[in-house]
């Protein structure tokens, strides 16, 4: 049986079923990419622990709106640029 399958909309299980399936995407679309928003921020600030910063904020700016991410997107060149 797939994930959410037979599941009512709007249901609490439902949501979870859904929410897990984002985060597998999420995981499997923008998490490779992580290493060059890490350099890019670094070359910018010059210091790796802003570099660190700037790369979780930009991460979880990228999962809130995952939801609306266009598959055929360039991932990588959205998620530097958002850093």
């Amino acid at each position: 049986m797939a994930i959410g399958a037979g599941l009512a909309p709007g249901s609490l299980y439902y949501a979870v079923a859904s929410m897990s399936d984002l985060r597998d995407r999420f995981v499997a679309t923008a998490v490779p990419f992580m290493g060059a928003v890490y350099g890019t921020a670094l070359r910018m600030s010059g210091r790796p622990d802003v570099a660190e910063d700037v790369t979780q904020e930009t991460y979880l700016r990228a999962f809130r709106t995952f939801d609306r991410f266009q598959r055929g997107t360039d991932c990588k060149t959205s998620s530097t640029r958002t850093a």
